[in-house]
């Protein structure tokens, strides 16, 4: 279909308001809106010209584009009214270069999924004081977190997520606001002790795949609105708070990959008092060693909470009930369990001591299957004599993750699926061969051809072969 050309007077729509020019090449100006929509997949490459002579715009997107150079901090001086300002998934680039003067009036900033490089500007609280919504995530920003984001008294969600962000966590944040933290991904270090302790209001905070160390400290049981706690991939030890018990509303928790060591808290659990994100910002969940990715929507029907790769030991509490994932790969536990509603347990590849296996509940469903390759576990409905266990030397970690890594490939999988592709491949070509009389010809000749040579060559090397005559 040919592309159509128009040209359009923007400058006598005195009372537009909102302006959707997505998939288009557009020229010109627009000289009185105020709400700018240019997204999809327009592929304009260059900023509008028409962009630069726009002085009222309150919100503008310019999403999805491929828009290429640097930040066009001129459209925040030349637009002093403007709220939201939506740059995500493009290809600028550069460092992030600030207006002259402070703009009083930007809530949200979007600029994520850029090729954004350089250290985060030191002042960028004092530019933009209310901001509400920050999200600099999916570029390339390095340095530290400055300081001045304790200057955005209204800032509710802050996503630095997937950069090189380093250093330690700003212990002067103003956060009474604050509802989602994402800082994963990143090289951050140092300890949480002292970061968000006025962050009463907090629903999400992602540190994942960090450097952080220290221990989780007990006075996070005041984020009594907290739903969702990702630390999973950092260097944090010590024993898990009694005091998280206090957090009523936590759907998912995931502390995996750490140094946790000690008891479970008996009271630990995961509800179904689900906390709402405000934010179409993912999060990161690993089950079965698939890493998942859920939006705000599906997080409302996920519970889950995983310890997996840690130093945890003692007895698994039976307290802890209305689970839909419960993770324990690589733990030492022992102890039994009694939940009233599972959707699945993972328990390969773990080192789960002492009887365990109460005939109860969805327990009285599993057999002996269902506990395979955790060498230390006894009772019914195993064949293993706990008695017997006690006694016996216990089989170390690293035995265990060798049997694992030795058995990656199901041998009997390989197998079925390897004689499956040898007869399909055999019958693709009697099939071929069958429908196309050429090449059922040509094959014919081949095999001929091939059987000749054969027997001459066995006729050469073989004198008592010669008796016999090739028809």
């Amino acid at each position: 279909m040919p592309f159509l050309y128009y040209s359009i007077e923007f400058n006598h729509l005195i009372s537009l308001k909102e302006l959707y020019l997505s998939v288009n090449a557009i020229e010109g100006f627009i000289s009185s809106n105020e709400t700018l929509y240019i997204d999809g997949y327009a592929c304009i490459e260059a900023f509008p010209k028409f962009l630069y002579y726009q002085h009222n715009l309150r919100v503008a997107r310019l999403q999805s584009l491929k828009l290429r150079g640097r930040f066009p901090y001129w459209l925040l001086q030349n637009n002093t009214k403007l709220e939201e300002l939506y740059l995500n998934n493009n290809s600028l680039s550069g460092p992030l270069q600030l207006p002259l003067h402070s703009h009083m009036n930007l809530s949200l900033l979007d600029i994520s999924d850029n090729l954004f490089h350089g250290i985060i500007p030191p002042d960028i609280g004092t530019h933009f004081p209310r901001l509400q919504i920050v999200d600099l995530s999916k570029n390339d920003f390095n340095g530290s977190i400055p300081s001045s984001f304790g200057n955005m008294s209204l800032l509710g969600i802050l996503d630095l997520s997937n950069n090189d962000i380093s250093g330690s966590l700003p212990s002067d944040f103003s956060c009474s606001y604050m509802l989602e933290v994402h800082l994963s991904r990143n090289q951050l270090q140092g300890s949480l002790e002292d970061a968000f302790f006025d962050c009463l209001q907090l629903v999400a905070l992602d540190l994942s795949h960090n450097n952080m160390i220290g221990s989780i400290p007990s006075w996070f049981e005041r984020f009594y609105q907290l739903g969702y706690m990702i630390l999973d991939h950092n260097n944090i030890e010590g024993e898990i708070p009694i005091q998280l018990c206090n957090l009523t509303k936590l759907s998912l928790i995931d502390f995996s990959h750490n140094n946790l060591s000690g008891h479970i808290p008996p009271c630990l659990r995961s509800t179904s008092n689900f906390a709402s994100l405000y934010f179409s910002e993912q999060i990161e969940f690993t089950t079965k060693r698939n890493i998942y990715f859920y939006q705000p929507s599906t997080l409302n029907y996920f519970l889950g909470i995983d310890l997996s790769y840690n130093k945890l030991i003692g007895q698994i509490p039976i307290q802890i009930v209305k689970l839909r994932a419960w993770i324990f790969r690589t733990t030492t536990c022992k102890g039994t369990f009694l939940l009233n509603s599972l959707s699945w347990i993972f328990w390969k590849s773990s080192m789960y001591h002492a009887m365990i296996c109460q005939k109860v509940k969805q327990f009285a469903t599993f057999d002996e299957s269902s506990y395979r390759d955790n060498p230390l576990l006894c009772g019914w409905p195993l064949q293993k004599d706990c008695a017997t266990m006690e006694s016996s030397p216990s089989i170390s970690r690293s035995s265990n993750d060798t049997e694992e890594s030795n058995c990656f490939i199901d041998m009997k999988d390989f197998y079925v699926s390897f004689g499956v592709a040898y007869v399909m491949v055999l019958l693709t070509i009697a099939g071929v061969l069958f429908i196309n009389p050429y090449w059922r010809q040509v094959w014919f000749y081949f095999v001929e051809v091939s059987i000749d040579k054969c027997y001459y060559f066995l006729i050469d090397n073989l004198g008592c072969l010669s008796k016999f005559k090739l028809f």
